[in-house]
């Protein structure tokens, strides 16, 4: 069970492209994941157009393209919907 703060609320209802900053632990990885499967949620994908994840971790891009895939909502998806 995960609780968001105001500002993690507020993030989740601002529109794309969206720029997420915070100190570590923050939530921030969290926030993108919630954000990415909403916008899949709503159907505004589209297969011309990739949904683009950008980080400069290359850690972070390995943590944050597992945790992506294996979400119930990714699986509905072509892998190249989303791009980390």
């Amino acid at each position: 069970f995960i609780e968001l703060d105001g500002g993690q609320l507020d993030a989740t209802k601002k529109p794309l492209p969206l720029i997420i900053s915070g100190a570590p632990g923050s939530g921030k990885s969290c926030i993108a994941l919630l954000i990415l499967g909403q916008y899949v949620e709503s159907n505004k994908v589209s297969q011309k157009a990739p949904i683009l994840y950008v980080t400069e971790s290359d850690n972070l891009a390995r943590s944050m393209k597992h945790a992506w895939s294996s979400l119930p909502v990714a699986q509905k998806l072509d892998e190249k919907a989303v791009q980390i």
